[in-house]
């Protein structure tokens, strides 16, 4: 079993991003296409840790979210990330 939280409506209304735990998902943000229903894991590749909370950017063609994916000072807290909607172009902001 899982479960969906923390939704995000796309600025032109055709996707939600969300966050999925439990099951074999530790915490991903994933993609579901109102209007077809298909469904993708956010990004392109698999981080370790948890990802969540997406937020779209204003012209749609960005997610932020948090991840505590890497590690600061040998300790893992959560940062702030940007990557393409695509999943592409992971960057940290903070």
């Amino acid at each position: 079993d899982h479960v969906d939280e923390e939704a995000a409506w796309s600025p032109d209304g055709t996707w939600v991003a969300f966050t999925r735990s439990g099951g074999a998902a530790q915490g991903d943000v994933v993609l579901v296409n109102v209007i077809t229903g298909a469904e993708r894991t956010f990004l392109a590749h698999e981080l370790a840790g948890a990802q969540k909370s997406p937020a779209w950017s204003p012209n749609g063609r960005f997610l932020a979210f948090t991840s505590n994916h890497e590690p600061v000072a040998g300790q893992s807290q959560w940062q702030i990330y940007t990557a393409r909607v695509d999943g592409t172009h992971v960057k940290r902001r903070t």
